[in-house]
């Protein structure tokens, strides 16, 4: 018997910074996945990008799926949130170019999620959102996991 959970990510986030000069950024969230110490961050999905927003709300989820629960522990897999400003060249890539600009990030384990959404009346968790080097951002976004 397969006894592998998904997961079905909802994203929305607030206040990101404008990047480009005479509009509000153009944000789409990618989801990458750290399945051990030292490894490589493995795509996992991404939003729409959504056109002059500074407050989207995706659309689009992202599923995370076929996760054996045997293999998640208190600190992997990490999961990390990562938000880029799209050019036009971007709607449809796996990866950022070099022209998108990274609104923010965050990345915690994805058992911390789970827990947490839990304990939460709504099942919305909201994060901080850091720089690509861990300044900080008066960003922050809303995520919410629905195990499927």
């Amino acid at each position: 018997i397969n006894n592998y959970m998904s997961i079905e990510f909802h994203i929305s986030a607030s206040q990101l910074k404008k990047v480009d000069l005479f509009s509000p950024s153009d944000p789409f969230c990618l989801l990458e996945v750290q399945w051990l110490p030292d490894g490589s961050w493995d795509y996992m999905g991404r939003t729409e990008v959504i056109d002059n927003q500074p407050n989207p709300n995706f659309h689009e989820s992202i599923k995370f799926k076929e996760i054996d629960p045997t293999k998640v522990s208190a600190e992997y897999p990490i999961c990390r949130f990562v938000l880029y400003d799209s050019d036009d060249s971007g709607k449809n890539l796996t990866q950022p170019t070099p022209k998108q600009k990274h609104l923010g990030q965050f990345a915690v384990p994805l058992q911390a999620i789970l827990e947490t959404s839990k304990s939460s009346k709504t099942g919305m968790i909201k994060y901080m959102l850091t720089e690509r080097k861990g300044g900080k951002t008066k960003s922050f976004m809303l995520l919410k996991p629905t195990i499927l």
